[in-house]
């Protein structure tokens, strides 16, 4: 610049196009979080994870994708061929279970519950029937981060029948 211009403090080009650059990549990242809004991929995204042994059939129905604050599903069901035994038990990860801020509980209400130092057990009266479905009320505890595996076991009569493996993933 010469002496005698009137602009004082004007940005050179090179930093006239880094801001610029800045503000696109700004705007493209709230556009992309707007989409995945409006397409329910950052909400309560729900499926289930399956598996059989010794003659039963386990279905966990968990989010695989929630946010903190929302109701988040938590259902498990066991099914046989020929009736159930006259008490069943879920072994659920209590790693997996401190995400949730319970409200209701369980439903059916649970016969006896237990724990150690890695699992919640939950026996329920299947009262000879051939399935048994458990909802578990409950909200994601706020200040939840990313998310953690749970596993869950049945038990019958102490000895695990079946188990599966998940993933809930907690979105910001």
């Amino acid at each position: 610049m010469s002496d005698t211009t009137t602009l004082v403090g004007v940005p050179s080009p090179r930093r006239v196009k880094r801001a610029r650059a800045g503000r696109r990549v700004f705007l493209a990242l709230i556009f992309l979080l707007v989409l995945l809004g409006l397409s329910q991929r950052l909400g309560v995204r729900t499926t289930n994870v399956t598996s059989s042994g010794h003659g039963y059939h386990m279905r966990v129905t968990y989010a695989a994708t929630t946010r903190p604050g929302l109701d988040t599903p938590f259902g498990l069901e066991v099914t046989s061929a020929k009736t159930l035994p006259n008490e069943v038990t879920f072994a659920v990860e209590l790693n997996y279970l401190n995400l949730f801020d319970k409200n209701g509980g369980l439903d059916p209400d649970v016969t006896s519950s237990a724990a150690d130092s890695r699992f919640a057990y939950w026996t329920f009266q299947t009262h000879n029937a051939k399935r048994l479905r458990v909802e578990l009320d409950a909200i994601l505890a706020m200040g939840q981060q990313w998310g953690r595996r749970g596993t869950v076991r049945l038990l019958v009569d102490d000895k695990v029948q079946t188990s599966a493996s998940f993933r809930t993933w907690v979105a910001p």
